[in-house]
């Protein structure tokens, strides 16, 4: 996986995004899933145009962030649990960074591994 790569995991309706850099750290990737727009964390926005698969206005989930390992990701796509989709543009990519650096919701783990990598300020 490279940051920017987004799928579908099982069944779920919800579009994830690999937001860390797996080959800076490929032991400690984050991934952030999209949902509609009710409420909630607005950090980051989004709305039809950003991405094939948003379809009306949505925002990031910032409070379901996980940390995953790159080898987790790989096995699961290689199984077809996952499914991929296209990727986010790099524009919206620094968007959903730009959410998880303000987001008061995100979990400190998954912060701190954006952190670490350089992808947002302390």
């Amino acid at each position: 996986m490279e940051a920017g790569s987004t799928f579908r995991y099982g069944r779920s309706s919800h579009l994830w995004v690999v937001v860390s850099d797996p080959a800076a750290d490929p032991g400690r990737v984050v991934v952030i899933n999209m949902t509609s727009n009710r409420g909630g964390d607005q950090s980051c926005a989004l709305d039809v145009g950003d991405h094939p698969f948003v379809q009306h206005a949505t925002r990031m989930r910032y409070d379901m962030a996980r940390i995953v390992t790159n080898a987790e990701l790989e096995r699961h796509v290689a199984s077809s649990a996952i499914r991929l989709q296209e990727p986010v543009s790099g524009d919206v990519l620094a968007r959903i960074r730009r959410g998880a650096a303000t987001s008061q919701y995100i979990p400190f783990g998954c912060r701190q591994v954006l952190i670490d990598q350089g992808l947002i300020e302390p």
